[in-house]
């Protein structure tokens, strides 16, 4: 019997839905859509960099993702691995649970995944400021997170009381940016 030679892959990417990539840029991304998968495959095989994408999680499977990424950060075999986190969004908790487990975080809309080259390009470009730790620091300290549902939360200000509902404008312009130390709200807080 003649054994076919085992296709190597050098990036693993975990996420419920298989992005789309052309043949050309990253034919060598293996897909799995478990963590248990993930953890199996990325202990068995030899990866350049190990993608982990919160996209189409609900918030309960958040918490099973990051300990994930505790296990692949705290196995021998892939402990060295650079693991990329993508978020839907810039998320302040989910950051500092990803601080230490993960090397680095990408924000990226949820339609850009189905885009035919932006995976090569988010990992070709990867840079310091993608960094987990300073992704964080960017972000306002008073954000708080109120869960609606099993998949939505909504963002309020900590420095309002958590009384203030916080808006895409605002978040983008001001709380998910340095700006927030020039915002009224972080200037004058009501804790």
């Amino acid at each position: 019997m003649i054994r076919e030679k085992e296709t190597v892959h050098s990036i693993l990417f975990f996420g419920h839905k298989r992005p789309l990539v052309s043949q050309s840029d990253i034919s060598d991304l293996l897909w799995v859509g478990s963590p248990i998968d993930c953890l199996n495959v990325g202990t068995q095989h030899e990866f350049k960099l190990i993608i982990i994408s919160f996209h189409h999680l609900s918030l309960a499977e958040w918490a099973d993702i990051v300990e994930l990424c505790k296990a692949l950060k705290s196995n021998a075999h892939t402990k060295s691995i650079p693991v990329l986190a993508l978020l839907p969004y810039p998320h302040r908790r989910l950051m500092g649970q990803l601080d230490g487990v993960t090397d680095f975080v990408r924000i990226v809309l949820p339609e850009l995944l189905q885009c035919d080259d932006e995976l090569s390009r988010m990992i070709r470009y990867l840079n310091d400021e993608d960094v987990t730790k300073c992704r964080r620091f960017k972000i306002c300290p008073h954000l708080n997170y109120i869960a609606i549902s099993e998949r939505h939360e909504m963002t309020v200000c900590g420095g309002y009381k958590n009384r203030m509902v916080i808006g895409r404008r605002r978040l983008e312009d001001f709380c998910h940016t340095h700006e927030h130390e020039n915002c009224p709200y972080f200037l004058n807080l009501k804790l």
